[in-house]
């Protein structure tokens, strides 16, 4: 996916940064040795290219220019790997990096490498061998490229490998991060100070990674929003809370200047009324920030519309009328069939017709309030089970209607004030048990809903002054759906059973 440029006239600007390169290298190497393995979001930066490039070869000479990871991973690789004498080398810079503590270790246990040229740097003529050695000492104050080249042969090693670390560790980071991808693989792995033990693992099921964009991008996109005017948003695709990188320290050191980062990497997240307006725009915003969405809206088409802009290929859509007890139903059976769980639920499905009140037929009554306030139940409560043991968070998409007088809007406002008081009701009974119930209550949005409303005739003019903004703006719905996705995240923890004005001080 390309970016987006950012704009200094954009209040928010959507972005997929590619995958990081230690990541990507470490599995890469990875995947050499178990075929099963399949990789996701691969980076394309320089060193990376080489690398797979110089897997994919069969030659006996490999070139891999400046690439100074692929000279040293490969220098692991080929020797218990080599069915034939390989040569590695490099550019004039690459032949003077020195490689004589990861070549002395990997002698230790039985590699054939000579260096052709300078003892102790590249090129090196790596020859097949038999590894008979288990345990290695090594120096681990010059480089922890060494270490993670030796971790990941590790487990191809007969009887594993132990790695006893001498001196004080570097980049400590990068060793935790090859750790945790072998883990992530099947590989037992114990650390201890000073020592580290990888175990034997012949072959793994198939295993596919998703690796994680690279931090280190991320920073020039934090400085953007350091120095830009506050309320501007940046949504940077494919990052985890609890990354493995030692580059997303950033999100840490640029609270200092103001900026904040909200996550929902890995959130199941059910959003209602998809198919276009608030609820079109909420789903694009959580599927940029890592959701895995579960889209639903009536319309088949609009709906199908959404699917097809969602990036994450494990988000779905359904379409259901929220207000039918049985589609309901139906529609949780199947999450609790494909997904296990819910994270979060956001009911934007609703239905607004402008009439006098006078002249409001029962039926338009009825479905209104069927749609809007007995949907919202609906989904509700056959979601609570499952957000129950998540402590998800629910928000409700309420309206200015439910907290002043709108005219024209009887049974829109009886629902929307209903859905108000339903979440606070909820709130209260639930929040105890971990569980957060909110509403989000907009001013007139520029969404199909409100797009050349059928006013009633003979208006007072005056009274549409009271469902507008302050600057008579109706805003996109974008504006509605980062304030749903910061109430979604756990950013919100501590905030339960509001109703949060999205309105231009329209009610102030």
């Amino acid at each position: 996916m390309n970016s987006l440029l950012v704009n200094s006239n954009l209040k928010y600007s959507k972005l997929f940064i590619n995958g990081s390169k230690s990541e990507s290298n470490r599995l890469l190497i990875l995947k050499s040795l178990y075929k099963n393995l399949s990789i996701i979001n691969i980076s394309d930066c320089d060193d990376t290219n080489f690398l797979e490039n110089a897997l994919k070869k069969r030659s006996s000479f490999i070139d891999i220019g400046h690439a100074g990871t692929a000279m040293r991973f490969l220098t692991s690789l080929f020797s218990i790997q080599a069915k034939s004498p390989k040569t590695i080398s490099g550019s004039l810079r690459m032949k003077q990096r020195p490689i004589k503590i990861l070549v002395d270790s990997l002698r230790s246990i039985g590699a054939d490498i000579d260096y052709l040229e300078n003892d102790g740097y590249p090129p090196l003529s790596i020859n097949p061998s038999i590894i008979r050695g288990r345990e290695i000492h090594i120096d681990s104050s010059v480089s922890s490229q060494y270490i993670s080249s030796l971790l990941l042969i590790a487990p191809k090693i007969n009887g594993g490998l132990k790695i006893n670390l001498t001196g004080k560790e570097t980049s400590i980071p990068y060793i935790k991060m090859t750790v945790n991808l072998l883990e992530q693989i099947g590989v037992e792995v114990v650390s201890k100070k000073n020592y580290i033990h990888v175990k034997e693992l012949n072959s793994i099921s198939s295993k596919e990674i998703i690796v994680e964009s690279d931090w280190s991008s991320a920073s020039y996109f934090y400085s953007i929003v350091a120095m830009a005017p506050i309320g501007y948003k940046i949504s940077l695709n494919g990052f985890k809370k609890d990354s493995i990188q030692g580059d997303s320290r950033v999100k840490t050191i640029y609270e200092s200047f103001g900026v904040k980062t909200t996550f929902l990497n890995n959130k199941i997240v059910l959003v209602t009324g998809a198919g276009s307006g608030i609820g079109r725009s909420t789903a694009m915003r959580l599927d940029q920030e890592g959701a895995t969405l579960i889209i639903a809206d009536i319309n088949k088409d609009q709906l199908n519309e959404t699917k097809n802009m969602l990036t994450n290929e494990s988000s779905s859509a359904m379409v259901l009328d929220i207000s039918d007890l049985e589609q309901t139903q139906a529609c949780f059976k199947t999450i609790k069939k494909e997904y296990k769980t819910l994270d979060a639920l956001i009911n934007v499905a609703g239905i607004l017709r402008f009439d006098n009140s006078h002249e409001v037929k029962i039926e338009d009554w009825n479905k209104i309030l069927n749609v809007n306030l007995t949907g919202t139940f609906f989904m509700c409560n056959f979601a609570l089970p499952m957000l129950l043991e998540s402590k998800g968070n629910i928000v409700n998409v309420s309206s200015t209607a439910a907290l002043g007088s709108h005219a024209w809007t009887a049974a829109y406002s009886a629902s929307k004030g209903g859905i108000s008081a339903f979440s606070k009701t909820l709130a209260v009974e639930y929040g105890i048990k971990g569980l957060n119930v909110n509403c989000v209550c907009p001013a007139s949005i520029n969404t199909p809903m409100t797009k050349n409303p059928s006013l009633p005739k003979d208006i007072d003019t005056r009274l549409l002054k009271k469902i507008m903004p302050v600057d008579g703006v109706n805003r996109s719905p974008d504006d509605i759906a980062s304030t749903i996705a910061f109430l979604a995240s756990e950013d919100a923890l501590h905030i339960n059973g509001i109703d949060l004005r999205v309105d231009g001080g329209l009610l102030t």
